[in-house]
């Protein structure tokens, strides 16, 4: 009997101790989306990113704090997926990190400082409504404007991603979502890619593979597009026709750089080599870097 009751107790001590764990752990993760920003930025230090050197010096001008952040996935139980030990960043959120810092460096006499701030979800941990809150008011007391910019989603991400971007909008952020397909073609693509999409979305029939993708299109988002744009596609595309590339080129109200290969495959992976190449290049000359 006592020995029936020690393992009783334990168990509810065990579970007290686990239940307080998890409760760090969240509260530590919410935490932490702050004290990211706080690291990059000290108002009574002028503004300067904290911990690394500046790419330029402040400037008594106006400081945008960029948060891009990479959105996880929903489990089919519904829960937002973590790692349960972190990673690196994903490449994307480095390569817009190292982007902003050569605008720094490179347009200093715009008298616009970016700040940059990383947050993958899988790697940091899910973005709760409170920690989003936390970002708003930390933003209102450094008096800087912010915009959070949802990055580097896969197709099965996008249910995750407008969720996080409707919440953000509803705190009075601008965002900026990209990486969207325009999956309007549907019917046309090949039953294997559907078949690919529905498992992606982790849907039951590709009906509701259908309905769950129905939102990701362009109709009424390439108008607001006004930065300098290069589009690269495949003419042997499987996946995405590359007559949509010839459609975002022309409806983009400054127009863009369109380079087509006519035997590109997805993403131009059989000629990566050329086409990084040639991304590096068109970067290059858009943010008027000298050779």
């Amino acid at each position: 009997m006592l020995t029936l009751v020690l393992s009783i107790a334990g168990a509810v001590v065990a579970l007290c101790i686990g239940c307080a764990v998890w409760g760090w752990r969240k509260t530590w993760r919410e935490a932490s989306v702050v004290v990211s920003a706080g690291r990059h930025f000290r108002p009574e230090e002028g503004g300067a990113p904290d911990g690394a050197e500046s790419a330029r010096a402040p400037v008594a001008g106006r400081t945008l704090r960029v948060y891009f952040i990479k959105p996880s996935k929903y489990h089919h139980d519904g829960y937002v997926l973590q790692f349960w030990k972190g990673v690196l960043p994903n490449n994307t959120l480095t390569v817009l990190s190292a982007l902003n810092e050569a605008y720094n460096r490179l347009r200093a006499e715009d008298n616009v400082y970016l700040e940059t701030v990383l947050w993958d979800e899988i790697v940091d941990g899910p973005l709760s409504a409170g920690a989003i809150r936390a970002i708003r008011e930390k933003a209102d007391e450094d008096g800087v404007e912010a915009i959070v910019g949802i990055a580097g989603a896969q197709t099965n991400q996008y249910p995750r991603g407008r969720d996080l971007a409707l919440q953000f909008v509803a705190a009075g952020f601008p965002v900026v979502f990209g990486g969207f397909h325009d999956l309007s073609h549907w019917d046309a693509m090949p039953p294997l890619t559907r078949e690919g999409f529905r498992q992606a979305v982790g849907a039951a029939t590709e009906e509701e593979a259908r309905r769950a993708l129905a939102f990701a299109n362009l109709e009424g988002v390439l108008g607001y597009v006004r930065c300098p744009v290069l589009v690269v596609h495949g003419k042997r595309d499987a996946i995405i026709p590359w007559h949509q590339a010839e459609r975002i080129a022309q409806e983009l109200p400054a127009g863009a750089t369109l380079l087509l290969d006519e035997d590109g495959v997805h993403c131009c992976h059989n000629h990566a080599i050329q086409y990084r190449a040639a991304m590096a290049d068109w970067l290059a000359k858009t943010l008027r870097v000298e050779a």
